[in-house]
């Protein structure tokens, strides 16, 4: 499987905040899904909040205004985009993918990805990377929005034209990857359907002991 390095440029760093914001719109269900689920726990409660694949954070670093929130990227354009629009005293960004941020030092409370596992080059890394940033009895919620592929065994990775990963995740294969990395309190489930053709999303949501 290839390096983290496979998600950096060219493909990442050609990305605009229009592409971005084009992403997210059609995606809403997930996004309000997701912001009510913080609510329903408080949102201060679970900070800080790391938000890893933050694009150029067109969304959450507003929802997230008076919340300690790190958002990361592997693509310094997206990063550079966060840095200029966001000026909220409690918010930081980082050029990372989180395989290769320091999480010895540092723990959230919440660290969530969108649409983000779907394009990683390894996904039991991404994962275990995931959990090992949330600080005890925190929190992990990822989604994958290329579908709900409850009768795969495996999780399949398709390298496209572009030079990006697409990725059919596995449910029974996250949730084993998941008790490998210690957690035995989540949830992997059919979400929201923002795209017919596509059907429910992918929602894990885990207690990290």
């Amino acid at each position: 499987m290839a390096s983290e390095s496979a998600l950096t440029a060219p493909y990442w760093n050609t990305r605009s905040p229009s592409w971005y914001h084009a992403l997210v719109r059609p995606r809403q269900p997930v996004h309000d899904a997701f912001l009510q689920w913080c609510t329903e726990r408080g949102t201060q409660a679970l900070a800080p909040i790391l938000d890893i694949g933050c694009g150029s954070s067109l969304y959450y670093g507003e929802s997230f205004r008076d919340t300690a929130y790190t958002g990361i990227d592997v693509s310094s354009t997206a990063i550079g985009d966060c840095w200029s629009r966001d000026s909220h005293p409690f918010h930081h960004y980082e050029i990372a993918g989180i395989e290769s941020l320091d999480t010895e030092h540092r723990k959230w409370g919440l660290v969530f990805s969108h649409a983000v596992v779907d394009h990683v080059p390894d996904i039991p890394a991404f994962l275990a990377a995931s959990v090992r940033a949330v600080r005890p009895h925190g929190w992990l919620y990822l989604t994958a929005y290329r579908g709900f592929h409850d009768t795969a065994q495996e999780h399949v990775y398709t390298m496209g034209a572009d030079g990006c990963w697409y990725n059919d995740v596995s449910p029974g294969a996250l949730r084993a990857q998941l008790l490998e990395c210690g957690v035995h309190e989540f949830s992997v489930e059919p979400g929201p359907v923002c795209d017919p053709a596509i059907g429910p999303e992918l929602v894990c949501v885990a207690r990290v002991p």
